[in-house]
């Protein structure tokens, strides 16, 4: 079961508010925020999609003094499916 708080199954059509968020992943969305909606229906074979790989960073909005990633790869595809938000977030 996962945790409740952003859905893992589908990401919702407008972006959640990232004002208090505090993660690699937040700081590139608050940025290019037009990744959300390029990457939010793409899914890979097996069907992850980006809701999953989000979901750790959307429901902990982390801590300015010690930020985290904020999202995770569920699969190997993942990094070819959402390779824009993943090697933003990386860098």
């Amino acid at each position: 079961t996962d945790f409740p708080g952003f859905p893992a199954d589908e990401c919702p059509e407008e972006l959640p508010d990232l004002a208090q968020h505090h993660s690699a992943l937040a700081d590139v969305l608050k940025q290019s925020p037009g990744l959300y909606e390029e990457l939010r229906a793409a899914r890979t074979s097996s069907g992850v999609g980006l809701a999953r790989c989000i979901k750790a960073g959307m429901d902990n909005r982390g801590h300015p003094m010690f930020k985290t990633v904020g999202m995770i790869a569920g699969d190997a595809e993942c990094y070819d499916a959402f390779r824009p938000l993943l090697d933003a977030v990386i860098r």
